[in-house]
């Protein structure tokens, strides 16, 4: 998406103009200096500042920034890392999702309710009873959650488990990514504080969103012989970042960001070392599509 300025005194468009450097184009004026001795017109020729380029004028340098989401899977009432390409650097967003990096987050449910669209804010639509729920039985059903959501992606993902592709995928600890295009699964997940009805989990995904966890939340309540509704999703890690790599929306300002950028060098080049064979196949259909 292309971002456009809105508040001059908000968004990094207002830093960048602010830092730029005022320059304007020369304009060549000829006019009439009198006559010399011999009564021969005279010419004067000076250089003038183009005014119809000053900011008072055609507005600000800047006021378009090419930033694009590169992972999603977050809407507006969800909260966490969202990772961002700028300029030149999302030409990496389709190798970036290719290599389906898992995902992270802390999800805060409350048990004994459940609503019509698996939000909080939404209809009540049923209330039940949750003391007979312990922690030892939730383990053991999200552990089951976790178990069926890998084998159903593992045995419809089409992958012969007796092929070498199968084994190279083991050895190098990445069967368990292996999954359907598109298709949500379930990495892992762990009770991080248990007082009901309030319950922090964490969860790691691949290919999941917001409506996603909250339905699993919802299928979870019924597992348990109650109900429950995921009243905070907090993504924690995407990839290579963390939330300590993260921005917020108050910081969002050109040294911040400029900042952010460099750290995010350092930190994508193990990403890019690793899954150069994706780059690779990417560059060449990139030529085949120019």
């Amino acid at each position: 998406m292309w971002l456009k300025q809105q508040n001059k005194t908000y968004f990094v468009l207002s830093d960048l103009n602010a830092s730029s450097k005022l320059y304007l184009p020369k304009l060549v004026k000829v006019s009439a200096a009198g006559k010399d001795t011999d009564d021969k017109q005279l010419w004067k020729v000076e250089e003038k500042e183009d005014l119809r380029y000053h900011p008072l004028v055609a507005g600000p340098y800047f006021n378009m920034l090419n930033i694009q989401i590169v992972s999603g899977g977050l809407d507006t009432k969800s909260s966490g890392v969202l990772v961002l390409s700028v300029g030149k650097a999302s030409k990496y967003i389709s190798a970036y999702q290719k290599a389906l990096l898992p995902r992270q987050y802390h999800i805060d449910i409350q048990l004994g309710i459940a609503t019509d669209n698996y939000e909080p804010g939404g209809k009540v639509i049923l209330k039940s009873t949750y003391h007979h729920i312990s922690r030892e039985k939730f383990d053991r059903v999200v552990a089951g959650l976790t178990k069926a959501s890998k084998q159903y992606n593992t045995n419809y993902s089409g992958l012969d488990m007796q092929s070498q592709e199968a084994y190279d995928l083991a050895v190098a600890g990445k069967l368990e990514t292996v999954t359907l295009f598109n298709q949500p699964s379930i990495l892992s997940a762990r009770c991080l504080n248990f007082n009901p009805p309030h319950i922090k989990l964490e969860m790691e995904c691949l290919n999941e969103d917001s409506e996603f966890l909250r339905e699993t939340v919802d299928f979870l309540g019924r597992s348990l012989r109650s109900s429950a509704v995921a009243f905070r999703i907090n993504r924690i890690k995407d990839g290579p970042f963390t939330s300590n790599n993260s921005l917020l929306r108050r910081q969002w300002t050109l040294f911040n960001v400029a900042q952010s950028l460099q750290e995010s060098k350092e930190i994508i080049k193990p990403f890019i070392k690793n899954n150069k064979t994706v780059l690779d196949n990417l560059h060449e259909e990139e030529i085949a599509t120019t």
